[in-house]
């Protein structure tokens, strides 16, 4: 990854791990901090020439000599494309390190803030009734009530899948929305299921729906149980049903809208 581009993958983390409510690890924000704060050191070129031109002795004179060659070659490389990427990739590397060292206490926390709500978004979302069926005059208090919860519990969930689907993009996953396979590396992330095509209906689903309380409701409404994991949980959960399938995964599309508030 080149430098310019991670130190934004960084930067876009940490602003969504903020947004999720989880804490920022202090050697991840120092390593931010050195980074982002670094600056090209100027070269003692004009020090050790005017050691050269205050020499009394001829040892003073050899060894501010010395100086000024190690100096401007130090110069000159600093100007070098070369030692511009040496750079770059131990910054990267540094954050890199940061990210890594902290991965698990992250997954923790944004799974268990995830996984503290899906049951009982679970719970109303599957009881409330087909909104676009229901007039305004019939809404009842605890009905409002009820979808107020729901999309607080979506706000939540959905600002938690944003930090950890950033996370594990730094892990060489790549869940998201762009394509289908994407879309079905993110739902075996956020989600159980029974079957292949389950899982495959709600990857179509949640590169459709785009609905407030979306992709957790369109995961639900395919047959998904909510249970955010990490990316090596999500790898062998969905393993564990291939092989019970016997290796066939069916790709399925399923029609209707999902709810839309």
């Amino acid at each position: 990854m080149e430098f310019q581009k991670m130190l934004k993958s960084v930067e876009s983390l940490v602003e969504r791990l903020r947004e999720s409510g989880v804490d920022i690890p202090d050697s991840l924000t120092e390593a931010r901090k050195a980074v982002r704060t670094w600056s090209t050191p100027e070269p003692p070129v004009g020090a050790a020439r005017r050691d050269l031109e205050n020499a009394k002795t001829a040892e003073e004179w050899q060894s501010a000599y010395l100086r000024v060659g190690e100096a401007l070659a130090v110069q000159e490389a600093m100007r070098s494309q070369t030692f511009g990427d040496f750079v770059a990739a131990a910054h990267m590397r540094r954050l890199q390190v940061a990210i890594d060292e902290n991965y698990d206490t992250l997954v923790e926390s944004l799974t268990a803030r995830y996984n503290g709500v899906a049951d009982e978004f679970t719970e109303l979302t599957l009881n409330l009734p087909d909104l676009s069926a229901v007039r305004a005059a019939d809404v009842t208090p605890e009905l409002a009530n009820r979808i107020a919860t729901a999309r607080q519990h979506a706000d939540t969930m959905s600002k938690v899948l944003s930090a950890h689907i950033a996370l594990v993009r730094f892990q060489g996953g790549e869940p998201g929305y762009a394509s289908y396979e994407d879309a079905l590396e993110l739902v075996w992330l956020v989600a159980d299921f029974d079957s292949m095509s389950a899982a495959a209906a709600a990857a179509h689903a949640v590169r459709r729906e785009r609905g407030v309380l979306d992709p957790h409701l369109a995961i639900i409404k395919a047959g998904g149980r909510l249970n955010l994991s990490s990316a090596a949980e999500a790898r062998a959960r969905r393993a564990e049903v291939t092989e019970a399938s016997g290796g066939y995964q069916q790709v399925v599309e399923i029609s209707g809208g999902g709810v839309k508030f």
